[in-house]
């Protein structure tokens, strides 16, 4: 199991700078206060579920360092 999987809070996360990690947590997980606190608890659910996904796509060398939410909406058209 990967450190990201066993991190129970970004604490466990920020300080590190493992070269093997395909992400940089200092700038996915930056900024304080409450609100920044309730964005990083969404935020490391949401990269515990794409970890695999995100390992299997990035080449050799690259790393995450920005996470976001989108939404795809879809129109249907009745004429």
């Amino acid at each position: 199991m990967n450190l990201l999987q066993t991190a129970n809070d970004i604490d466990d996360l920020v300080g590190i700078e493992d070269s093997n990690q395909p992400y940089s947590f200092k700038a996915i997980f930056r900024g304080d206060g409450f609100f920044a606190r309730r964005q990083h608890k969404k935020k490391l659910k949401f990269l515990k579920k794409l970890d695999p996904e995100l390992r299997r796509v990035l080449h050799e060398g690259e790393k995450v360092v920005h996470l976001c939410y989108s939404t795809e909406y879809s129109f249907s058209s009745t004429t």
